[in-house]
């Protein structure tokens, strides 16, 4: 399942043969499921909405964070762990996470701003008598339902606030114009200051959450930057990502712990080029907290036209292309490609769509039809651990 620019597709992966399930609403940017919708991130006028789809991909309505000026969101994933809804907000250097809840809507510091929904009272009561959609005889109106609507409440994962700005550089911010970051030089317009996190200096795009911690990708128009935070968005590392990323994933092969100083493995292989993310440098058998997670840390670095592993190109892709987007079925992964261009050009052009192996060899490419837009965000539509949430999608195909 693919967004691009221009609609959501459905491909084959196996045959490449694909139809277009969504169009019209300008771009399509994140996509992600719950455990009773599959749901599309798409833009109004500069206000954040998801599409939702029902279990045979047909569109049955959508929800809309009204109030909120973000530009144009990005990626969405669902932690079935937590239950919690994760959307990347590039456009203010946010990442909100939803909680289930009574639709309320979203909580920002003291401003509350509200969701919109079309739901009925009919068909809600519907859904809670059978709220995993079991009941195949019920058929809603896809004019008017959509799911229970989250709770939202922002956070922005900056590793520098005001403050550590103005020590670490030894003045005050200019009041008109701002350089700020230690990755790349980034002059924006700001008037007045208002500090990281609130003016597009990051550019968070794409969100992955394992058990233990979430992952944000700092797009930073420049060098990219990982950052590790804990569940309590705690600041736990930063780590280089490549240029001008766009899709970042944490494959976790077993665990390890500490013991006298010395690793030792518990599960999986462990190797030199594997990620050990914060690990503790001593091990106490009477720590509750669980086992560090032997990672391997992926980066889709769409400037260089590559693919890293642990900050290593694993993958190059063709001249002129790029990637972003990315999928994982079995031992095959699948890359998204888009023409490189100007942003007022990408709703035109060609995407496809590069079949890979599991040592990253090509082998395969599906090409989507001439002005398909650019390819932001790739699904399987199974169970994928490595990529995704590793939720199989409520789809009935």
């Amino acid at each position: 399942m693919l967004t691009t620019s221009l609609g959501v597709v459905v491909m084959d992966a196996d045959t490449g043969q694909y139809r277009v399930i969504h169009e019209g609403s300008r771009l399509y940017y994140g996509l992600t499921w719950d455990e009773r919708f599959i749901y599309a991130g798409c833009n109004r006028e500069r206000h954040p909405y998801y599409i939702v789809f029902n279990r045979a991909l047909e569109p049955i309505g959508s929800v809309e964070m009204e109030g909120i000026d973000v530009g144009n969101p990005h990626g969405m994933f669902y932690d079935p762990l937590s239950k919690r809804l994760f959307w990347a907000m590039p456009g203010e250097d946010s990442v909100y996470a939803g909680a289930r809840g009574q639709g309320s809507g979203v909580r920002d510091q003291k401003e509350h701003v509200s969701l919109k929904t079309q739901n009925t009272q009919e068909n809600q009561e519907s859904l809670d008598q059978d709220p995993e959609n079991t009941n195949r005889s019920f058929l809603p109106d896809p004019r008017s339902l959509t799911p229970d609507p989250y709770d939202w409440t922002r956070f922005i994962p900056c590793p520098e606030d005001v403050a550590t700005w103005i020590k670490r550089t030894g003045g005050s911010p200019p009041e008109e114009k701002i350089t700020i970051r230690k990755s790349k030089i980034v002059e924006r317009e700001a008037s007045p200051w208002r500090g990281p996190g609130s003016i597009n200096l990051h550019h968070y795009n794409s969100v992955f959450v394992s058990k233990e911690r979430i992952y944000v990708l700092a797009h930073n128009r420049g060098a990219s930057e990982i950052l590790t935070l804990r569940h309590d968005w705690g600041l736990e590392s930063i780590t280089p990502a490549g240029r001008l990323a766009h899709t970042a994933w944490v494959e976790e092969r077993g665990t390890e712990e500490i013991v006298q100083g010395a690793k030792r493995k518990v599960q999986g292989e462990t190797s030199s080029s594997t990620l050990h993310v914060a690990p503790r440098t001593l091990h106490d058998s009477s720590d509750p907290r669980p086992l560090t997670p032997l990672s391997t840390l992926f980066v889709v670095s769409s400037g260089d036209r590559a693919v890293l592993r642990n900050g290593q190109k694993i993958y190059e892709t063709p001249e002129g292309t790029f990637p972003r987007g990315v999928a994982k079925i079995g031992e095959r992964y699948f890359l998204g490609l888009s023409m490189f261009g100007k942003r007022d050009e990408r709703g035109t052009g060609r995407g496809r769509v590069q079949v890979l192996s599991s040592d990253w060899k090509l082998l395969n490419e599906f090409e989507l039809r001439d002005n398909s837009g650019q390819i932001y965000e790739i699904r399987a539509l199974c169970a994928d651990p490595a990529t995704h949430n590793g939720l199989a999608p409520p789809v009935d195909i």
